[in-house]
């Protein structure tokens, strides 16, 4: 459905739940209610949003209430002039790209561009779903297979293990590593036994701003029978604050740097992007040193860092190490 979407010469949306301007005697009204509007909580509409060139909005009466047009063209559609003076068709339809952009939080070169939306990071993509939903859980992950470019089949009945197949399918075809950078939402606690993948598009609602280094170091990583596979830098952790003393012994924490990923802040180049790292638990040994490990709960983006919890000073030297990540 997203090629179709993205071959059609226009696609409509038709928002039921926006009454007729005239109905309701208040046209800020009837932008109010659009805005809120269900059509953008639901996950399948992601992508007849942003597939096609040309969306055109309607509202319950059929009323033509605005477009969100790709490219530079100042006509939302051919044949527009023939429509615009019919009944049911408002005189002037609105070009909605920067609405569009204040209701879904998605940047807006990413609405109205395919080629720059192929550029956007994994995470980025992931928190354009983060505050939608489906009737079915399986759902949450077939709504974005198009958006990513993947395919895998559709097993209703699965549940939430639907994301996780959608996230190893990622693994598969890409190099982007801010996949494995997600925060968990509130309580702000740390816990331990978690996969290195993330449960739903939830937990990337803090993640937007990962992305990938401009200068990656390509270094293979993969799906395994052991976890998830991946050469990176591994510090031991020596000593906690106080606080967090009680919450495993030391001598099974250890941080993990993502070396071809970066936390860029809004208008930084990635250049000067700080280094993502993991909390991991120790698990058990494979040879002579710890390489299996469980991922400990994400620490809220925005709450702590953990540089924070587990300062410099109280790690070990680093060691680049093969290590295994627990699914």
């Amino acid at each position: 459905m997203y090629n179709w979407y993205g071959g059609a010469l226009l696609c409509i949306a038709y928002i039921a739940d926006v009454p007729s301007a005239s109905g309701t005697g208040d046209q800020q009204e009837m932008w109010h209610l659009f805005k809120k509007s269900a059509w953008f909580t639901r996950g399948w509409t992601l992508q007849e949003l942003l597939a096609p060139n040309v969306v055109v909005f309607c509202n319950q009466p059929w009323e033509i209430l605005g477009y969100k047009l790709e490219g530079f063209s100042s006509n939302p559609w051919t044949g527009y002039h023939s429509l615009k003076n019919k009944p049911g068709v408002l005189l002037r339809p609105l070009k909605l790209n920067n609405m569009l952009c204040e209701i879904t939080g998605i940047e807006r070169e990413f609405i109205v561009s395919p080629k720059l939306r192929d550029s956007a990071s994994i995470p980025c993509k992931m928190s354009w779903a983060a505050r939608r939903m489906t009737t079915w859980p399986e759902d949450m992950a077939y709504c974005l297979l198009g958006i990513f470019n993947v395919n895998m089949p559709l097993l209703y009945g699965e549940g939430a293990k639907a994301f996780l197949r959608l996230q190893e399918e990622i693994v598969r075809q890409s190099t982007d590593q801010s996949l494995f950078a997600w925060w968990r939402p509130p309580p702000q606690r740390i816990e331990f036994g978690t996969s290195i993948f993330a449960y739903s598009p939830l937990d990337f609602v803090h993640s937007g701003h990962m992305n990938d280094r401009d200068t990656p170091a390509y270094m293979p990583y993969a799906v395994t029978n052991l976890g998830l596979e991946m050469r990176c830098s591994v510090q031991k952790v020596k000593a906690v604050m106080a606080q967090y003393v009680h919450i495993v012994p030391l001598w099974q924490i250890f941080i993990l740097k993502l070396p071809n990923c970066v936390r860029i802040s809004e208008g930084e180049p990635r250049s000067e992007g700080r280094d993502v790292e993991l909390a991991v638990h120790y698990l058990h040994s494979i040879g002579p040193f710890p390489t299996r490990f469980r991922q400990m709960r994400r620490i809220c983006q925005g709450v702590m860092d953990l540089e924070e919890v587990f300062p410099t000073s109280q790690r070990e030297d680093a060691q680049e190490q093969l290590v295994y990540l627990k699914i």
